[in-house]
């Protein structure tokens, strides 16, 4: 019964395109640009066994390149050429035929067998099985093409030519570290061989992440937030976009540090947290919350005078600093009435606050 209901709602989606959600889902900016304009780009999209994450990274001579719609736990489909208007629902249909249990690869295919425009459509799938697919019509604009290897997919048209999908794909097999920093490595190298022959304008980078906000970190519960991007960024119209996006990329990641260094010392790893903590103040030695890291693990192993010390380092950063530390202690950060984190290191040690900002 279940199987024959589950088959019954594949084939109405299919069959029907009936979609839950809108245009606007899926945020491309050709919304507002001539019905079936093409939308020339290339992209990588990727599975890490390790993490369950899939994702997508992606640039375009268009403004805010978002050809694409993924969930996590589930898949990304992206949309390039010929999909504007009410073909980019497509995204959104293959990711809901994934989430019923078809493949990336039969999912793209049903509904490319109900798409009268299917010589002008590129697709690219992954799932999070790790299955990928891509498809590239014959009426594409030259240079197109795609390749697929073990979880991923690449996939361009209106190439310099097809070094820029090689690039992407021996980029990716070669590059170690998780999803985002692969599909980044791989972005940046088809960047500089080759990329879109019109130019530059956007790129983006989207990790989806089952269970977790955008920094797992921030998160107080599995499904607190309703999105599941562990990782979103995007260059909305940049002369080199492609560059501009892996710097964010590699800020993002500098600002895990804070964090890292806390957790680091909170597992009773000292020496890697103030090796941490100290790394993130030689990237960012203006920044004050680079130096209240160093603070807080301090604090966590019990050494209140080298705490206090690294505090007022981040205080002379931060004319604000007190007015915005006593505010931390009292923030709600639920309905139900619970004290943000901030306040759980020193909830117990009231005097530790008065002693820190006296003179």
């Amino acid at each position: 019964m279940f199987r024959e209901a589950r088959q019954l709602l594949i084939m109405v989606i299919a069959s029907n395109l009936v979609v839950s959600a809108s245009f606007a889902v899926i945020q491309n900016s050709s919304s507002d640009s001539e019905l079936d304009e093409p939308i020339n780009t290339y992209s990588i999209l990727g599975y890490d066994p390790k993490t369950g994450d899939v994702g997508i990274a992606i640039a375009s001579r268009v403004f805010n390149v978002m050809s694409f719609y993924g969930k996590a736990g589930v898949g990304v489909v992206a949309l390039q050429h010929s999909f504007a208007g009410q073909n980019l629902l497509t995204a959104v249909e293959g990711v809901q035929l994934m989430e019923l249990g078809l493949s990336a690869a039969d999912s793209i295919k049903m509904l490319m067998s109900k798409d009268a425009g299917r010589d002008f459509r590129q697709i690219g799938a992954v799932d999070s099985k790790g299955s990928v697919y891509g498809f590239t019509g014959s009426e594409c604009t030259f240079y197109s093409g795609d390749h697929q290897g073990t979880y991923y997919t690449t996939q361009g048209n209106m190439l310099t030519g097809k070094e820029t999908i090689d690039a992407m794909a021996e980029t990716f097999e070669m590059t170690e570290g998780e999803l985002a920093d692969r599909l980044m490595a791989a972005l940046l190298k088809a960047d500089t061989v080759g990329g879109d022959a019109r130019g530059k304008q956007s790129a983006a980078l989207r990790i989806y992440r089952k269970g977790v906000a955008e920094d797992a970190s921030t998160t107080v519960g599995a499904d607190v937030y309703p999105i599941s991007y562990y990782i979103d960024l995007r260059v909305m119209d940049h002369r080199e976009p492609v560059q501009e996006l892996n710097r964010l990329w590699q800020k993002r990641k500098d600002y895990r540090l804070y964090g890292n260094a806390i957790r680091l010392a909170a597992n009773a790893k000292p020496e890697e947290a103030i090796a941490t903590a100290h790394d993130f103040i030689d990237r960012y030695p203006n920044e004050s919350r680079a130096y209240e890291a160093l603070g807080l693990v301090y604090y966590q192993l019990g050494d209140k005078k080298e705490a206090i010390q690294w505090f007022r380092e981040a205080a002379s950063r931060n004319k604000r600093y007190e007015q915005l530390w006593r505010m931390r202690l009292k923030v709600i950060r639920d309905r139900a009435g619970t004290l943000g984190g901030f306040s759980d290191y020193f909830k117990d040690d009231p005097n530790f606050v008065e002693q820190l900002f006296s003179n």
